[in-house]
């Protein structure tokens, strides 16, 4: 089994990037932190199912700002390292920046970023 293969793989995030929040608090009562979980969650679950693992979302939701996310794995990794990365970046993109209208996350296997406008 090849290491992009591994059951549980090691997602190392690179050492310059991380996680990035803009410094801009989000004031209304939309979007909420379980708002944007939902759309890093089904935007993950998007990237897995294309080819080439990488997708471009917006999610105009009825009385809420548009917020638009894009995920990409890098081809060389399983669907499941690549779910796995995505996973993280959005729990690390939600503890490192709660209330913010946008965020990134860069790792050696994966990028994910949403911005809200």
């Amino acid at each position: 089994m090849s290491p992009a293969e591994s059951p549980t793989p090691s997602i190392k995030v690179t050492p310059a990037a991380g996680v990035t929040c803009n410094k801009t608090n989000y004031t209304t009562v939309y979007p909420t932190d379980s708002y944007v979980r939902h759309v890093l969650k089904e935007l993950g679950d998007e990237v897995i199912k294309t080819k080439g693992y990488s997708k471009v979302i917006n999610f105009p939701e009825i009385d809420t700002p548009v917020m638009s996310g894009k995920g990409a794995c890098t081809k060389n990794v399983s669907k499941a390292t690549c779910a796995k990365c995505l996973k993280d970046g959005a729990k690390k993109v939600l503890d490192a920046c709660p209330r913010r209208v946008g965020a990134r996350f860069n790792a050696t296997a994966c990028q994910l970023r949403y911005d809200v406008y």
